[in-house]
């Protein structure tokens, strides 16, 4: 009874029987070197296959096309070998095992890259993409589940789920995000989606390995035998999984500003870019610098990046996230031109006049205190005294101009939607301020008063004054 029970299996006390052992090794493993060569040359053919389409499908961002290379792919035979050789005390066909799934990862990334050479310039990664790029610990518990439950299935002859269990932890797609990434330089999230194929190949093998030994698969004189080799093979796989828990924990803690950004962007981005007119052509972020940079397009500047900013920083704390940032743009005057024209009855100049005296009506009864001026690049001019520099707009097409030692009176003049000041030349001793103030009235061109702001528009795109209305004044 004694001898008996030491043949059962290690955990539940069962054993395959012979038949079914068979089996099982031979759906694990390839017997006989005439084999070997029709075995690779169909794994290469299926890899290649896999990864054009797996490559595809996420450079197009389907999930369906991804789902489909998942069901072809090959990778998880030679998993499941490296847990069976582990189980059996096989250490060459474990070694062979191992080389098998290194040499497919290497020809499966570079094939991806060599696909994404001859992809399109993409404004966007791809979101099928980045879902490989963000490893956690949830990816880790799936993985295991995964591994084991294909284990499991080729224990029971329900071969026909692993196709479900190579959908459920893939190990191919991550690989494929690996190249693509790389053709975008983006070495860092390369990194995050090669980690997330280590992290399934580690824990995948390792709960193969427990279910096959639950499952008897080894027989009773093969488990003694081999005893200090799995028990060694498995203690090694529980160190690499428990290792690779520590960038796990980093990837799931620290936050990196593109998904800051991510995670905020279709909400408040698109909200911002509807309250503000303007129409997002391309944007960049520069992780190094943790700078958003927006090409935007419409016809008034968009002055209110501070809103922006203070809404996605907001959003990043409700997450419980950490990422400070900048936001920087450019910006193109959009005009909105339709084809064909509206007949000449259409057009009734009346409305345009009235249009353009509601806006002026705008610019008057209301003394602008001037905040500050953005030139080019990030240069930056203002005063910090409230009330030094102001503008008042009368009826009369009188301006009256305050400066830090003197008020100006001027004119202004309204032409075709475009501002024109006379701005009069005026000096004060040891204030640099004053003549730039003065200088960057002359070069007006344009203003827009939305916001409760009024917004001054210098020529030849020298940059924009920004005015906040202070009192209300008498005409």
């Amino acid at each position: 009874m004694v001898a008996k029970q030491k043949d059962k299996g290690i955990f539940l006390g069962v054993e395959l029987p012979e038949e079914e052992r068979r089996e099982v090794l031979e759906n694990l493993f390839v017997f006989g070197k005439e084999n070997q060569r029709p075995f690779l040359n169909r794994m290469a053919v299926l890899l290649f296959l896999s990864t054009v389409i797996a490559t595809c499908g996420l450079l197009a961002n389907s999930a369906a096309v991804v789902i489909g290379a998942m069901l072809i792919a090959p990778m998880m035979r030679p998993v499941m070998s490296a847990a069976g050789a582990i189980v059996m005390g096989w250490r060459d066909r474990l070694i062979a095992a191992l080389l098998l799934v290194t040499a497919m990862a290497i020809a499966a990334v570079a094939i991806a890259v060599g696909i994404g050479q001859f992809a399109p310039d993409m404004v966007h990664i791809p979101e099928q993409v980045m879902y490989r790029t963000e490893p956690t610990y949830f990816d880790l518990i799936i993985a295991l589940a995964a591994g084991a439950g294909g284990a499991y299935t080729m224990t029971r002859k329900e071969s026909s789920a692993i196709p479900g269990v190579a959908m459920a932890v893939s190990l191919l797609p991550p690989l494929a995000s690996c190249g693509i990434l790389l053709v975008f330089t983006e070495n860092d999230l390369a990194l995050r989606a090669f980690i997330l194929f280590v992290t399934n190949f580690f824990a995948m093998t390792l709960a193969s390995t427990v279910v096959f030994l639950i499952s008897g698969v080894s027989p009773a004189h093969q488990r003694r035998k081999s005893a200090k080799f799995t028990a060694s093979l498995v203690f090694i796989f529980l160190l690499l999984v428990a290792g690779i828990s520590i960038p796990l924990y980093y990837y799931s803690t620290t936050v990196w500003f593109d998904d800051t950004y991510e995670a905020a962007r279709s909400e408040i981005l698109q909200k911002w870019l509807q309250d503000n007119d303007q129409r997002l052509l391309d944007f960049e972020i520069d992780e190094t610098n943790k700078t958003l940079f927006l090409s935007l397009s419409g016809p008034k500047p968009p002055i209110w990046l501070e809103d922006l900013h203070t809404d996605l920083q907001r959003k990043v704390q409700e997450e419980g996230l950490e990422g400070d940032f900048k936001i920087k743009s450019n910006w193109t005057r959009s005009v909105q031109i339709s084809w064909p024209p509206p007949a000449k009855g259409e057009v009734q100049a009346d409305q345009i006049i009235k249009a353009a005296e509601a806006k002026m009506a705008l610019l008057r009864g209301v003394t602008w205190d001037w905040q500050r001026t953005q030139y080019i690049g990030e240069v930056w001019s203002g005063s910090d005294i409230i009330g030094d520099y102001t503008l008042d707009f009368a009826k009369d097409d009188k301006l009256r101009i305050k400066i830090s030692c003197q008020h100006v009176d001027s004119s202004y003049r309204v032409s075709q939607g475009s501002l024109e000041l006379e701005a009069i030349p005026a000096e004060c001793e040891d204030n640099s301020l004053d003549a730039m103030f003065m200088n960057d009235l002359n070069k007006v061109v344009d203003y827009q008063v939305f916001h409760d702001s009024l917004v001054l528009e210098l020529g030849s795109g020298n940059g924009i004054m920004f005015f906040a209305p202070m009192t209300q004044s008498q005409d």
